[in-house]
């Protein structure tokens, strides 16, 4: 009797440890996987945006005189796939394909770009401009408000969007690219596609200058026909290869290749040079790029945000304090 209930005792005990353990390894699990990390990023004008794992948008910059709004994420904003920063405004889509829009307070600034069309079908993409903003919808098809917007040509057929400060660019399916201006005061080339482009993959739309990658990984560039902006964002690196996705900011262009690397070209030397092609010496194991107006961003595998550029008081706005949320800072 008395060893039956000596061993019920220790079988009890044993039970309990375990309980104890496994309940452990549950906690530790959800501990693990609910941590806030980005996995995608995306620059403005004098900000920065990052979507987590969350399904939520963390917004930094614009401080000071900059500040239009566009960082002040609205409240309870969730189940976020998309971001998109334009120069004083934001857009996260979500899950359901609506999309919130937020920021341009000032009337200089407001040209409708955060007044998204209430009877917008469910989006796929979205993009951010100068003072304009694109939808890509489901079956390939275009929405777009803001300046210049109202006579914007129907385009279908399409697979990725991109949006200027005064033009937007859109791949269509065949592998074409079809451009155009949203200002026509402000048209230095950068909507005049070249004629013998082809096979393109990725498109992006950057002040005064275009960019595309084919499916070779050669990139093509155009625009900056003024010579005050054209200050070596058209001059591609000769020796770049394995390119996986690129970047077009105000002046300046950044590539991704293949093993992680980020490389960087344009407003070097010139009255717009703030840095923002320093790409910092060791940044390795890069899965995303962003190009604000005068800072860069990337974003590495493990979740980390690097942000370089907006040297000088007259540019810098906060763009690059990362925000505790993000930066594991206290």
């Amino acid at each position: 009797m008395g060893r039956s209930d000596n061993l019920g005792q220790q079988q009890y005990t044993w039970w309990l440890v375990l309980a104890i353990v496994l309940l452990s390894w549950t906690h530790l699990g959800r501990a693990q996987t609910s941590q806030q990390q980005v996995i995608a990023i995306a620059a403005g004008g004098m900000h920065s945006l990052a979507l987590t794992n969350m399904n939520t948008v963390v917004a930094w910059g614009a401080q000071g005189g900059f500040n239009q709004g566009q960082t002040l994420v609205p409240e309870g904003l969730s189940g976020v796939v998309d971001v998109a920063a334009g120069h004083t405004h934001s857009l996260a889509l979500r899950r359901d394909g609506s999309i919130f829009a937020w920021g341009a307070f000032a009337e200089n600034v407001n040209f409708g770009q955060t007044e998204v069309p209430p009877s917008l079908p469910p989006a796929i993409a979205v993009a951010a401009g100068g003072g304009h903003s694109l939808a890509l919808l489901e079956g390939g098809r275009l929405a777009f408000w803001g300046s210049g917007t109202e006579n914007v040509d129907t385009v279908d057929g399409v697979l990725g969007i991109s949006a200027g400060n005064v033009h937007s660019l859109a791949l269509r399916q065949d592998g074409q690219v079809v451009a155009w201006q949203h200002r026509t005061d402000s048209d230095v080339g950068q909507a005049d596609v070249p004629t013998d482009l082809s096979n393109v993959i990725n498109i992006a739309a950057g002040g005064a200058h275009s960019l595309a990658l084919t499916r070779s990984g050669t990139i093509v560039a155009w625009g900056a026909q003024q010579d005050e902006l054209n200050v070596g964002q058209l001059d591609i690196p000769p020796d770049l290869t394995d390119v996986v996705d690129i970047a077009a900011g105000f002046l300046h262009s950044l590539a991704l290749t293949r093993d992680g690397r980020v490389v960087a070209w344009g407003a070097e030397g010139s009255q717009f040079d703030h840095g923002q092609s320093d790409v910092p010496e060791g940044l390795t194991d890069v899965i995303d790029i962003a190009a604000g107006f005068f800072h860069s961003t990337a974003l590495k595998r493990d979740g980390t945000v690097v942000v370089w550029g907006a040297r000088g008081e007259d540019v810098n706005a906060g763009q690059l304090e990362l925000p505790a949320s993000i930066s594991g800072g206290p």
